[in-house]
């Protein structure tokens, strides 16, 4: 596909443009054909899921036909939404380089040099997004490129001894975009819910579904928490470690600002097997638990990482709501009620501000993880928790990887 791109950039996107809209139509016909199966009872489990009468068919249909229709305006379009991503991107940057100036944080200069050059890219694409389209379309062929060697690289690297893996290691991996990866957990939930039914009857503190590839102890799980609406949609993240969960967000609504993307930075310390089934009942989320083993240089290193980010921390103990608040209490304080808890700010360090896009649960867990060495690099700086989840994943699928477990909790 990269080459594709670079050798005859026009056609190529007329190309995808026309497979875009075939697979909008595709999409709004199997939806008819699940819900007929549906109905005559072939496929039980999609019941609840499809019905012969929804618009988000409809939809599908008449956007397949509009792209195939008018094929100029998607190209376009890709010229301006790469200006906006590159106009969020220069923001982004900005938020974290203010935060870095008031938290008295180091290493400036990489937002310095690249808030005006992401600036610079946004005008160029948004105010002549046709003409430029050429270069959109070099950057994504360059980019296919590098994300095919990358899948080419761990194919190598399925087949070598252990000792070389360790000395070809990559620096950098090539991840998928993070507006695109943002939406994996949200599209992985849909996939699971059509086989796993949420049921109060159940003990939630049991997974679901459970795979285990090696006989071996987990040393560490990464949790990751999906909702089907809201921001909880984007994923969460938390790290559980000697059956304790590490958990870090904007948990204090009273520092909060900017629509509750900027705030103090609270850490809590939560009883696993209290903390699991509270979460599913409370925020009705679907867990998803990866278990990680290590071996004992990488285990050291996670531990000492823990202790320097333990002493950037102060106990932090949440104010008492007013009588109006306790109707609707906050979510620390319904977990404080339910679960052993301690809770804890940061009072210098990366992690004293909290920024959804910055700052936020994944960046720490990666900064957990990546003292044992693991290879996890968003290239803009911007980590999700769907970027962990689709890394997690293929690295579960893969021989000998250091990931050997995949549980579900609903």
């Amino acid at each position: 596909m990269g080459i594709i791109f670079l050798s005859n950039s026009l056609l190529s996107i007329k190309i995808v443009n026309f497979l875009l809209g075939v697979t909008f139509i595709v999409l709004g016909i199997s939806y008819y054909i699940k819900a007929l199966l549906a109905k005559l009872n072939i496929i039980e489990h999609l019941k609840k899921e499809c019905r012969i009468l929804s618009l988000r068919p409809i939809i599908n249909i008449v956007i397949g036909i509009l792209v195939i229709s008018f094929p100029d305006v998607p190209i376009s379009m890709v010229g301006i939404f790469t200006g906006i991503y590159c106009l969020a991107s220069a923001i982004i940057r900005m938020i974290n380089l203010i935060n870095k100036v008031k938290d008295n944080l180091g290493n400036k200069l990489e937002d310095l040099v690249l808030i005006p050059f992401f600036l610079a890219l946004a005008v160029f694409f948004m105010f002549s997004p046709y003409m430029h389209i050429n270069v959109v379309v070099a950057v994504v062929g360059i980019y296919f490129i590098l994300l095919g060697l990358n899948h080419l690289f761990d194919a190598l690297n399925e087949k070598l001894p252990d000792k070389q893996k360790d000395y070809l290691k990559r620096k950098v991996r090539i991840m998928m975009p993070s507006f695109v990866s943002a939406f994996i957990p949200r599209i992985v939930l849909e996939e699971v819910n059509e086989y796993l039914t949420p049921s109060s009857k159940l003990n939630h503190s049991i997974p679901k579904y459970e795979k285990i590839k090696s006989i071996q102890k987990p040393d560490l799980e990464v949790l990751i928490h999906v909702t089907k609406t809201g921001f909880g949609s984007m994923g969460h993240m938390d790290l559980i470690i000697n059956g304790k969960v590490i958990s870090y967000g904007n948990y204090d609504s009273k520092s909060s600002y900017l629509f509750e993307a900027l705030g103090d930075g609270v850490l809590f310390v939560a009883d696993a097997k209290e903390y699991i089934p509270f979460v599913i009942k409370d925020t009705k989320k679907t867990l998803f638990a990866f278990g990680l083993k290590f071996n004992e240089e990488q285990l050291k290193r996670i531990y000492n990482c823990l202790d320097e980010l333990g002493t950037q921390l102060k106990p932090w103990i949440p104010k008492p709501l007013s009588a109006e608040e306790e109707k609707d209490p906050p979510y620390i304080y319904r977990l404080k009620k339910e679960v052993p808890v301690s809770f804890y700010k940061f009072d210098k360090g990366a992690f004293k501000t909290y920024f959804v896009l910055g700052a936020n649960c994944v960046k720490i867990a990666d900064t957990i993880l990546g003292s044992a060495g693991t290879d996890v690099l968003e290239m803009n700086g911007i980590i999700t928790p769907g970027v962990y989840y689709d890394y997690l994943n293929n690295e579960f699928k893969r021989n000998n990887s250091f990931v050997i477990s995949k549980k579900i909790y609903n």
